[in-house]
């Protein structure tokens, strides 16, 4: 007893089921339906109502997007065109009460554009109705808005829908588009984050006291909904300011995956020292829902000083002899801000008899002046014509050389022959030699010692005399 009323259970249970699984498929959407020759597929997606019951208003029950050949697409940029299918369920008609008088196409209903904001209203060519498919308690089809075009904004399309026997009223029926990209609605729609993709100042380095530019593109990533009130800010270090205007840029409405690419005219300062500086691009936004957002990215800009370093003056010793050592002086400055690094100075000239001299200076601080001295010897007269070339490492370790020209003349040396010898081109002949005895100065000194020992002699002789004298008349008196 007890295994019959089991297999009666299993009987029964299985009836309802294939009952139940029939009334889903008589109240199935239209898609179910075989459509137009030439029109898309009707949406497949999940119902975004639950049918109405019969005696209730029509509703919404899915929608799709495609595109002109009927394949479904993920999103609508502004200004993009295609074709929205929308499932009507309909429950003021039913099986014993259906639709009349269908118009000359055979369409039973009317659907008119009110959404006009953000959806151009198709021609009434454009729009089309699939196959109406009754059951016992509601109407389903489906409406083929073709060749719409998202004109941004709401993503909500709406429209008004009345049937051609006027037996129901007109009823406004409304579905969020969530394909739509950039859309300020918050129905069914993702929002958008907001980066600085990339920026540029248009070269390897900035010259002090130069302008520049600096770009900055800006980008909306993936999403459905638009960003409102972006703006482009640049936090600026000391040496770096705007040239006119101000360090923000008001961008606004940016849509979803949209970029923006902003300019600022900038300067660097003249005394600005040389090396990196960070300018921080900073971006902002509010997202559909109010949410602020917001990202930025630091660029390193290096500025250099403008190279000023010249190789100022050449001096030679005149005139120059063959066999004999002259000298040439160069003279160099650094008249800019920056370092000159590992200067050194090499002479050359053909005929030189020390040709390839190499000096080595060092480094030449900025504002100093300095020299590099060559010497010059030749074995032969004439005319000898060189240069000398300076090479040095700038700021950034590039080598460069500066070069300059000379002209020097080597002239015979007379002083080279012997001085005691005979020289038969001498118009004279023989060469008078010098006197060796002794100076002027040496004969004065003798006179005058002589005629001092004189004045002496004379004056003890006469002393003498005189005391002789005197002796004899004391002599005389006695």
């Amino acid at each position: 007893m007890n295994k019959k009323k089991a297999a009666f259970q299993k009987v029964l249970s299985g009836a309802l089921s294939l009952a139940l699984m029939a009334g889903v498929l008589m109240a199935g959407p239209v898609w179910a339906e075989t459509t137009p020759t030439g029109s898309p597929a009707v949406p497949t997606a999940t119902p975004t109502a639950t049918p109405a019951t019969s005696g209730t208003d029509p509703v919404i029950t899915a929608y799709t997007v495609q595109d002109a050949a009927g394949n479904e697409i993920q999103q609508i940029k502004e200004g993009q065109k295609c074709t929205i299918v929308i499932a009507i369920h309909d429950g003021r008609y039913s099986d014993s009460q259906k639709a009349t008088n269908p118009d000359s196409r055979g369409n039973i209903a009317n659907a008119k554009i009110t959404s006009t904001g953000s959806f151009a209203s198709p021609s009434l060519g454009d729009i089309k109705f699939t196959t109406p498919r009754y059951s016992a308690d509601s109407l389903d089809y489906s409406i083929i808005f073709n060749d719409i075009t998202y004109l941004g904004g709401s993503n909500k399309l709406s429209f008004d829908l009345s049937y051609t026997d006027l037996n129901v009223s007109l009823i406004n029926l409304s579905q969020a588009i969530s394909q739509c990209v950039g859309s300020t609605s918050t129905d069914g729609g993702k929002n958008s984050a907001l980066v600085v993709k990339s920026a540029s100042y248009g070269s390897s380095e900035v010259q002090a006291g130069a302008e520049f530019d600096l770009s900055a593109e800006i980008l909306a990533t993936a999403g459905t909904n638009a960003l409102d009130m972006v703006q482009v800010s640049l936090q600026l270090p000391e040496k770096i300011t705007v040239v006119s205007g101000n360090n923000n840029y008001y961008v606004g409405k940016l849509s979803a995956e949209a970029s923006k690419t902003v300019s600022f005219r900038l300067m660097a300062s003249a005394v600005a020292d040389p090396g990196s500086y960070n300018v921080t691009v900073n971006v902002s936004g509010v997202a559909s829902d109010g949410t602020a957002v917001s990202n930025s990215l630091q660029v390193t800009v290096p500025i250099v000083q403008p190279e000023r370093f010249e190789l100022t003056n050449i001096e030679m010793q005149t005139p120059l002899f063959v066999g004999e050592d002259g000298s040439l002086t160069v003279t160099y400055v650094n008249k800019g801000k920056g370092i000159i690094y590992n200067l050194s100075g090499k002479i050359e000239g053909a005929g030189l008899s020390n040709e390839g001299q190499n000096q080595y200076v060092g480094n030449v601080p900025a504002g100093t002046e300095g020299t590099i001295d060559f010497s010059l010897m030749a074995e032969t007269a004439g005319t000898i014509n060189g240069k000398v070339i300076l090479t040095y490492e700038d700021a950034k370790g590039q080598e460069k050389t500066m070069e300059k020209e000379y002209s020097v003349e080597f002239q015979e040396n007379d002083s080279s022959m012997d001085p005691g010898g005979f020289d038969p081109t001498y118009p004279g002949g023989d060469i008078e030699e010098p006197s060796t005895g002794m100076p002027w100065w040496g004969w004065l000194l003798i006179v005058a010692g002589a005629v001092v020992v004189i004045v002496v002699v004379v004056k003890v002789l006469k002393k003498r005399k005189e005391k002789k004298l005197l002796l004899e008349d004391d002599d005389e008196d006695i």
